[in-house]
C-alpha cells in the first residue's frame, strides 16, 4: 500500500497532536494557558480516542465517541499514574510523561498495523441536544470555580499527592477512598508545572459536565430521545452533581466514569461490538479506584457482562473478549488492591469504616436523611421532581403486571411510604426493618421489567439505595450514588408524564418507549401541563443552583441576610449556613499567609486557629504545624477572636473582597497602633506563581548534617540549632531530623540533654518527629521535631555538651547506635557544645 494512503488512513492527526502536546510540555518557558491546554489533550482526550480506534470500535455518533475517548482517557491517566509511583524513585512528570507517550504510541501503531483502523462518521441528528446539555451543566459548574480555597478533603488528597512527588510511595494507600483523587490532580499538576484552585478542579468538572451527557445518552437509547433529554437535564441541575464537580473530589468521577462503563457494556450488546467490552473493563476499574462506592454499580455491571457472554457462547470467535475484559478489570483492581491488602493502612481503613459508618446496629432508616440532604444541595423542589418520574415510570411498568403482582406492588409501595412517615414502626430494637418492603419492591421490578434496559436502570438505583439508606448507620454524602440511575428511570418517567410515550415496544436495536396511543385533547392537556410542572420545579431548581453554588462568600452571606421574610424564603425556606456543604463559597485569604511567608515575612513556627488543620499546611506550602501551642505566629479565622495569650500582639490582617477575613498574631512582637492590612487579591496571583510540585516537594533540610543510625531502623539525619550561646534561664531551640530505614515496630522517644556528666542542666523529652509516632513510621519517609530546652536558671557559666538519643516509650531501655557517627554501642549521640552565659 502507498505510504501517502496509509498515512490516510493512521489518520495522521493523533500523532501530530502528540508531537504537538509534548513539544508545548516540554518548551520552557511558555504561556500556562497553552501548556495547559497540551495537558488536557494529552490527559484527557488522545489516549482514550487512539484507543477506541485500536479496538476498532464503531460508533456513528461523534458525540457518544468523544465522550467515550474522554473518559477512556482519564482512567488511563489514573491508571498510568499509579504505574509511574510504583516506578523506583520519587513521581515526577518525566515518569508521566514517557507512560502516556508510551500509551499513546502503543495505540496508533496498533491502528497503524490494522491500516487505518474503522471510521466513525458524525452523526447530526442530537448534536444541538448534547450541546445544549453541555452548555447548561458547565454554567453550572465552570462560573467562579477557582474561586473557593481547597476544602479539606481537597487539602487533604493534593498532600497525600505531594507525598508521592516526595518519594513516600505508600502514600498511595493512606487516602482510605482509593488513589484517582489524588492521581488525577497530580497528573496535571506535574505536567502543567504549576497548580491553583481552577486547574486542580477542571478535571473534575469536566466529568461532572459530561456525566449529564453520558445518562442523555443512555436514555436516549435505552428509552428514548425525550427520556434521554429530560434524564441528562435532571443530571445536569443536581445538587450533588453540580457542588462535587466543583471540587477535588472523586464523586466526580464515579459520576461520569460508572455510568459510561455501564453504558459501554449495553453498546458492547446492542450493536454486538464485543471489543467495548475492553473500555468498559477500563473505565470501571478506574471507578473502582477512585472509592469503593462504585462497589454499588457492579451488579448493573455483572447484569450486561453475563448478557454478553451468554450471547458470545453461541459465537466461539468473540467469547474470548468477554473472558479478556475480565480478566483485565481483575487485573488492574488487582495492581491497587493487592499491595493494599497488604498495607498496615487497610486495617485503619476496615476499622473506620466498621465503627463509623456501618456500626454493629446492622440495619437502619435513612430515609430522612435522603431528604435534608437532596433539600440542602438541590432545593425541596428536586426530589419531588425525581419522585413524579420515578412514580410514572414505575406505573407505567405496573400496568403490565399481572394482577398479583400489581397488587404486591401496590400494598408494598405503601409500606414503604410509611417507613417515612412513620418510622417508629418498623423499629426493632436497635434495628429498623424498614428496607424490607423496599427491598422486595425492587426484586418484584428488577424481576418483572419488560426490557434488559429498565432492568439495568433499576439495579443502578436499587442497590445504591437499599446499601446507603437501610445498611449503613452514617451515609453522609455517598446517597449521592443513586441519583444518576434515579435520574435515568425519573426522565423515561417524565417522557410518559409528557405525553411522549405510552407503552412498550421492542425494535431491532433493543427495546423502546414508544408512543402508541393516537392523540387526543385529554392527552394533549395532560402533555401540556406535565410539561409546564416540570418545567417550573427545574426553573425553580436552576434559581437555587445558582443562589448556592455560584456565589461569592460575601455575596452568599447577602444573600442570606436578604433571604430572610422575603418571597424567596417563602418558596424555598431558609437557606443552608455559609460553608455548610461540599462545593459552597469559601474563600477566606490563606494564600495571602503563604505569599508573605515566601517573601520572608512572619517567618518561624506558626499555628492556626477556627480552621481546618491541613487547609493552612497547604497554603504555606506544605509546612508542617509547630509542634507547641507557643510558635511565633497564630493565623486566626474570623474578625472577633482576641489574641491566643497575652505574649501574643496583632501585626497583620488579611483582607477577601474588602473584609477582614484573617488575623495575624505574633508572639514577643512590638505592639502597633494599627495593623498592616495585607488584601488577597494583591497577594493570590503570587502564591499561584509559586505553587509548583517543587516548591511543595522539596523537604525542608538540616543546616548541620547528622549521619548516625539508632538500631536497625531510625536514622538521624541532622539539626537546626539556630544559636550555640543560650543564657541561663532561657529556652534552647533545636529541630532534630529522622528518617526511617524500616519500620521501627514500636514506640521510641527522642532525649535532648544539656549535661556536664553528673547534672542534666536542661532536658526535654519527646516524640522524634511530632505528632508522628514511630510505631506508624514507614521505610524511607522522614520526620522532624521541634525541641525547646529550658535551661535551669541555676547553670553555672560554662561550655556544656548538647546530646540526643532514643528510647523504648514502655521499658525506658535506650537504642543503641548501630552506624554512622558517634560510638558504636554508645546509646546518645554528641551534637556540639552549648555556651552558657550569665543573664
Amino acid at each position: 500500500m502507498p505510504v501517502l494512503s496509509k498515512l490516510r488512513q493512521f489518520y495522521i492527526w493523533p500523532l501530530v497532536l502528540l508531537i504537538v502536546g509534548n513539544s508545548l510540555i516540554m518548551i520552557k518557558p511558555i504561556p500556562p494557558e497553552l501548556r495547559y491546554a497540551a495537558v488536557l489533550i494529552l490527559l484527557a482526550f488522545l489516549s482514550g480516542w487512539v484507543w477506541l480506534q485500536a479496538f476498532s470500535v464503531r460508533l456513528d455518533d461523534m458525540a457518544e465517541r468523544l465522550v467515550l475517548a474522554i473518559g477512556l482517557s482519564l482512567a488511563l491517566t489514573t491508571l498510568a499514574a499509579m504505574l509511574a509511583v510504583y516506578l523506583p524513585g520519587p513521581l515526577t512528570d518525566s515518569q508521566l510523561l514517557i507512560i502516556n507517550n508510551v500509551l499513546i504510541g502503543g495505540g496508533l501503531i496498533i491502528i497503524w498495523r490494522q491500516r487505518g483502523g474503522t471510521r466513525s462518521p458524525v452523526a447530526r441528528n442530537f448534536t444541538l441536544i448534547f450541546v445544549a446539555l453541555v452548555i447548561l451543566a458547565a454554567a453550572l459548574r465552570l462560573p467562579r470555580l477557582g474561586y473557593a480555597e481547597f476544602h479539606e478533603d481537597e487539602a487533604e488528597a493534593l498532600m497525600l499527592g505531594v507525598r508521592l512527588l516526595q518519594g513516600e510511595d505508600y502514600a498511595l494507600f493512606l487516602h482510605r477512598k482509593g488513589p484517582a483523587q489524588m492521581l488525577t490532580p497530580v497528573s496535571f499538576w506535574l505536567l502543567t508545572g504549576r497548580l491553583d484552585e481552577t486547574l486542580a478542579r477542571f478535571p473534575f468538572a469536566f466529568s461532572s459536565i459530561l456525566s449529564a451527557t453520558t445518562l442523555f445518552f443512555m436514555g436516549r437509547r435505552w428509552f428514548n430521545w425525550p427520556a434521554g433529554l429530560i434524564a441528562g437535564l435532571l443530571w445536569a441541575v443536581n445538587g450533588y452533581a453540580i457542588g462535587f464537580g466543583r471540587m477535588v473530589q472523586y464523586q466526580a468521577l464515579i459520576f461520569f466514569l460508572g455510568p459510561l462503563a455501564i453504558y459501554c457494556l449495553y453498546l458492547a450488546w446492542q450493536e454486538n461490538q464485543p471489543r467495548l467490552q475492553i473500555p468498559a473493563a477500563i473505565l470501571l476499574a478506574a471507578c473502582l479506584l477512585a472509592h469503593f462506592d462504585a462497589l454499588l454499580l457492579l451488579p448493573a455491571a455483572g447484569y450486561l457482562i453475563w448478557l454478553n457472554l451468554n450471547r458470545q457462547i453461541k459465537e466461539q470467535p468473540s467469547k474470548a473478549v468477554t473472558v479478556l475484559a475480565v480478566l483485565l478489570f481483575l487485573a488492574l483492581l488487582a495492581a491497587f488492591y493487592i499491595p493494599y491488602l497488604l498495607d498496615p493502612e487497610f486495617e485503619h481503613t476496615v476499622s473506620y469504616l466498621a465503627e463509623s459508618r456501618v456500626k454493629p446496629g446492622f440495619l437502619y432508616n435513612n430515609l430522612k436523611l435522603l431528604r435534608r440532604l437532596d433539600q440542602d444541595y438541590s432545593s425541596h423542589f428536586y426530589l419531588p421532581l425525581v419522585a413524579l418520574g420515578l412514580l410514572s415510570f414505575a406505573v407505567g411498568q405496573t400496568l403490565g403486571f399481572a394482577q398479583k403482582w400489581r397488587w404486591a406492588a401496590l400494598g408494598l409501595a405503601l409500606l414503604g411510604g410509611s417507613t417515612l412517615w412513620r418510622p417508629e414502626v418498623w423499629q426493632s430494637g436497635s434495628s429498623s426493618l424498614a428496607g424490607l418492603p423496599w427491598l422486595l419492591l425492587g426484586l418484584i421490578y428488577i424481576w418483572l421489567s419488560p426490557s434488559l434496559e429498565s432492568r439495568t436502570a433499576w439495579l443502578m438505583v436499587g442497590l445504591p439505595f437499599i446499601g446507603y439508606v437501610f445498611l449503613v448507620d452514617d451515609p453522609r454524602t455517598h446517597l449521592y450514588i443513586i441519583y444518576p440511575g434515579a435520574a435515568l428511570l425519573a426522565g423515561a418517567g417524565w417522557a410518559i408524564l409528557t405525553g411522549k410515550t405510552t407503552g412498550w415496544r421492542r425494535e431491532d436495536k433493543g427495546t423502546n418507549i414508544l408512543t402508541t396511543s393516537p392523540p387526543s385533547m385529554l392527552g394533549l392537556a395532560a402533555k401540556v401541563f406535565g410539561l409546564i410542572i416540570g418545567v417550573l420545579l427545574v426553573t425553580l431548581v436552576v434559581v437555587y443552583n445558582v443562589a448556592v453554588f455560584l456565589q461569592t462568600e460575601t455575596s452568599f452571606s447577602r444573600l442570606q441576610t436578604q433571604w430572610e421574610s422575603s418571597n424567596w424564603e417563602m418558596i424555598y425556606d431558609d437557606l443552608p449556613q455559609p460553608r455548610t456543604y461540599f462545593g459552597y463559597p469559601k474563600r477566606e485569604g490563606w494564600k495571602t499567609i503563604g505569599a508573605l511567608r515566601a517573601q520572608g515575612h512572619f517567618s518561624g513556627d506558626f499555628r492556626s486557629i477556627n480552621e481546618d488543620f491541613i487547609i493552612p499546611i497547604w497554603y504555606n506550602y506544605g509546612q508542617a504545624r509547630s509542634c507547641y501551642n507557643t510558635p511565633a505566629h497564630f493565623f486566626v479565622r474570623s474578625t472577633g477572636d482576641e489574641p491566643p495569650s497575652t505574649e501574643y500582639v496583632e501585626t497583620g490582617q488579611v483582607q477577601r473582597e474588602g473584609e477582614v477575613r484573617l488575623r495575624i498574631f505574633s508572639k514577643q512582637a512590638e505592639t502597633l497602633i494599627n495593623s498592616p492590612v495585607y488584601p488577597l487579591e494583591k497577594y493570590e496571583d503570587t502564591f499561584d506563581q509559586l505553587a509548583t510540585p517543587l516548591q511543595f516537594a522539596q523537604q525542608a533540610e538540616p543546616t548541620q548534617k547528622g549521619d548516625a543510625q539508632f538500631g536497625s531502623a531510625i536514622k538521624f539525619v541532622g539539626y537546626n540549632l539556630p544559636t550555640t550561646t543560650v543564657a541561663a534561664g532561657e529556652t534552647l531551640y533545636l529541630d532534630l531530623y529522622w528518617q526511617a530505614l524500616e519500620n521501627p515496630g514500636r514506640d521510641y522517644r527522642a532525649f535532648v540533654h544539656l549535661t556536664d556528666g553528673a547534672t542534666l542542666w536542661g532536658q526535654q523529652d519527646d516524640d522524634p518527629a511530632c505528632r508522628l509516632p514511630t510505631s506508624i513510621w514507614r521505610a524511607g519517609q522522614r520526620g522532624m521535631g521541634q525541641f525547646r530546652l529550658p535551661v535551669n536558671p541555676e547553670t553555672p557559666p560554662g561550655h556544656y555538651p548538647l546530646i540526643i538519643g532514643l528510647y523504648r516509650a514502655d521499658t525506658l531501655e535506650r537504642l543503641k547506635i548501630t552506624g554512622g557517627a558517634g560510638q558504636p554501642g554508645d546509646d546518645f549521640l554528641w551534637l556540639r557544645d552549648i555556651e552558657i552565659t550569665r543573664r
